[in-house]
């Protein structure tokens, strides 16, 4: 018998939870982002102007395949790195 699904987003791990502060990440990509225009962005990034601006204006949280897209359409880059643990 298969497990019941339930909600996908109940599934997700949250990126906090793991070290990793999504927030921080767009706090540091929004400085850079003054000389654009909301809709050239989300052009760029292929999405409505609208969600951009919900997740600008912090009514959504941002993912982070979005805050790649978002540094990607600026001409910046989003990198992910993985720290070994230390040998004991």
């Amino acid at each position: 018998m298969m497990p019941k699904k339930g909600n996908p987003k109940e599934n997700r791990l949250d990126p906090a939870s793991a070290g990793v502060d999504l927030d921080a990440i767009l706090d540091e990509i929004r400085p850079h982002l003054a000389d654009y225009a909301k809709k050239d962005l989300a052009e760029a990034m292929g999405i409505n102007p609208v969600a951009l601006g919900h997740v600008l204006n912090g009514h959504r949280k941002p993912n982070i395949a979005f805050l790649a897209s978002l540094a990607a359409a600026i001409g910046g880059s989003l990198d992910v790195k993985f720290h070994p643990p230390r040998k004991r």
